[in-house]
Order: structure tokens, then C-alpha cells, then sequence
């Protein structure tokens, strides 16, 4: 996608009554994490109002992505490019997403990307968020594969799961705003967090796991962080 950004949502979070003292100190820190949430129309009633009532107020910087403007939001609508094969599932909303937050939020030290069901345990995030150096090249989130009845015939790669949440560094994603044009344009046939994880792969970066990024109870998993 090319030409003048939307305007910003008017979502105003980071409320400076918070009570909890760790968010109070995230709102009002040098920290910079820019929140994208993916969601539909039919979700944002729903979903997506619970997130802004609960967790999505500690938080200063978040922009909502949707196929269509819904002013009560605002959302940011999306388009698909001219030859994707799975427009009804929403899996090309990925990479116009990341290219208009990056615009949006340039200097973020990290962007963390996730759909209108994950629920962030904000200052759980930050802690994690600050183990890494965010000028380098970082790719957190669950480590994941695709199945291997569908995606894994044609892209043999870990990533991070989407359901879950993932973060991207701001010095990866610098270097992967170049090329995300070209995957979004040449990637048309997988799930969304495939797309990433493959354009991410491209650049040499592989995922890094992370235990608190999961999107089933813990006791589903077996962790194992040796990527």
C-alpha cells in the first residue's frame, strides 16, 4: 500500500488514573511499543470493545485494522492484493497492517501484532520486552510450524504464531519495511503469521521463543525455548 496514511485512530488509552503503578510508569516512561490489532466488522462489537475496555487502556500507542471503516472505532481499513487466493479468510491483512503501523509509529521500540482475541498482560510484556536489545534483530513470540498436511508442503519454516502474539523488533523492522511490499504482493496462498514468519526468514532472522506468548492454557504445551 502507497500514498497518505489514514488518520490516526482516536482510541485514547493509557488513562492517567491507572491504578497499577508498573503501567503508570509504562504510560509515562521513554517506553515505546506500538499495539496492532487485527479484526473484522463482525467482531468489533464485540472482541474488539472488550480489549479496549480492559487491557488496550494501559497502553499509549495502538492502531485497529479491519476490511472496512467502522467510525465508532476508528478502524483502518485494509485491501488485499489484486492476486490473493484467500480474501474471505482475512490472512492478507498481515502485511498492510505492519506496513501502515511501521509508518505510523516509526521510532517504536518494538511492535507487537496480534488479532482482537489475545489479551496482553501489559507490564508480563514489558518485562519481557526488555530482556532484548531492540536494535537488534528480534522475532518473539510461540514457536511454531505449519501443518503438515497444508502450509508445510510449500514453506518449511518456523514463526510466530499469530493467535498468540509476536514482536518484532524496531531494528528488524526496519529492515523488514523494505521488503514487505514484495511479500505481501508475492505471498498469497498461507495463513497470515506464515507470510511474516517466511518474510522474516527471508532476511536470515528466525523466531525466537518466548514461554509467555501462548494462546492455549500452559499445560497444552511442552516449552521448549532452544528455538
Amino acid at each position: 500500500p502507497t500514498g497518505a496514511i489514514p488518520a490516526a485512530p482516536q482510541f485514547t488509552p493509557c488513562a492517567a488514573a491507572m491504578p497499577w503503578r508498573s503501567i503508570r510508569r509504562f504510560c509515562h516512561s521513554g517506553w515505546k511499543v506500538a499495539f496492532g490489532v487485527l479484526t473484522s466488522q463482525r467482531y468489533v462489537t464485540t472482541r474488539l470493545h472488550s480489549q479496549q475496555q480492559t487491557w488496550l487502556r494501559q497502553v499509549r500507542h495502538a492502531a485497529f485494522y479491519s476490511e472496512a471503516v467502522d467510525d465508532t472505532v476508528p478502524t483502518i481499513p485494509l485491501e488485499p492484493p489484486a492476486n490473493e487466493e484467500l480474501v474471505g479468510g482475512g490472512a492478507w491483512k498481515n502485511f498492510p497492517a505492519l506496513i501502515d503501523l511501521h509508518k505510523r509509529f516509526p521510532a517504536a521500540k518494538w511492535v507487537f501484532f496480534h488479532d482482537d482475541d489475545t489479551y496482553v498482560f501489559v507490564s508480563n510484556l514489558l518485562r519481557t520486552l526488555s530482556k532484548y536489545d531492540a536494535d537488534a534483530n528480534f522475532y518473539l513470540g510461540l514457536y511454531w510450524t505449519p501443518r503438515e498436511d497444508m502450509e508445510w508442503r510449500e514453506v518449511k519454516i518456523a514463526y510466530a504464531s499469530g493467535g498468540a502474539g509476536y514482536a518484532i523488533s524496531r531494528g528488524l523492522m526496519r529492515r523488514l519495511a523494505a521488503g514487505m511490499p514484495a511479500c505481501h504482493t508475492n505471498y498469497t496462498r498461507w495463513a497470515g503469521d506464515i507470510r511474516v514468519g517466511k518474510c522474516i526468514a527471508d532476511l536470515g532472522v528466525r523466531v525466537t521463543p518466548e514461554v509467555g506468548f501462548h494462546h492455549e492454557d500452559h499445560e497444552s504445551y511442552v516449552w521448549d525455548s532452544s528455538g
